[in-house]
């Protein structure tokens, strides 16, 4: 899937590059992709890129062959969007478009490495849930700055609306907002309360306070203080 991503972007962008033009890339990467014919082990990209950086495949180490294919996958799909980043250049359009990447979710089991965030994919803790944002956008976002401001996906449709001098459609009350400000370290977010949910697991956040409920554990945790949600304020009187 990330070589059909990678050509059909590539096309769309030299198909539009004279127009205003809007390019979703759904990377499906770095997840599996156990029908693949071998050679290939499941993983969206060559076996070369597996082997490209991190030593020999070796089939009879179950977790590390796992770990060295995510990284393959991960290092073939940013040589993808490294090719759209470059054509951007090449057009000399990187001044006059937005870029915008992010996660679905939180990094998944043993290939993942989510520092001192408690859990993983499919799981309510911090873990789970928190993902990089990383925007390009010339002249309004400086350049090697960092937000630690609560925000979510549902600002960036705002935010490009706003950008492009586009209105949502009438009647339809949109529940992100424009996160624009805030990027440029100019605004606080507005952003201030999120619910979760996967199945029976649960989580709420207002402010840094964030409740849990789940089968994989649950608490009340101050996220300004505790950010690895290993102290459960709910267990205090």
């Amino acid at each position: 899937a990330t070589d059909l991503f990678r050509r059909e972007a590539l096309q769309f962008i030299e198909k539009n590059k004279d127009r205003p033009f809007f390019c979703y890339m759904p990377f499906n990467a770095p997840h599996g992709a156990s029908n693949l014919d071998r050679p290939r082990p499941g993983v969206q990209a060559p076996l070369d890129y597996v082997r490209k950086h991190y030593g020999k495949y070796d089939p009879d180490d179950a977790r590390r062959a796992r770990r060295l294919r995510f990284m393959g996958a991960v290092t073939y799909m940013d040589e993808a969007i490294g090719q759209v980043m470059d054509l951007l250049t090449e057009h000399g359009l990187e001044g006059n478009t937005i870029v915008i990447f992010f996660s679905d979710n939180g990094g998944s089991g043993s290939t993942a490495d989510n520092g001192s965030l408690k859990g993983g994919k499919g799981w309510m803790f911090v873990g789970g849930l928190r993902v990089p944002c990383i925007v390009r956008w010339q002249g309004v976002i400086p350049e090697g700055t960092v937000c630690d401001q609560f925000l979510s996906s549902m600002e960036v449709l705002p935010m490009l609306c706003n950008a492009a001098g586009a209105k949502p459609p009438r009647g339809v009350v949109l529940d992100g907002f424009d996160m624009k400000g805030v990027l440029k370290g100019k605004e606080k977010s507005r952003r201030t309360e999120m619910f979760w949910q996967r199945q029976v697991n649960k989580a709420a956040r207002v402010g840094n306070i964030k409740w849990v409920e789940s089968d994989r554990g649950s608490g009340l945790f101050d996220l300004s203080k505790d950010i690895g949600e290993q102290h459960d304020l709910s267990r205090e009187e």
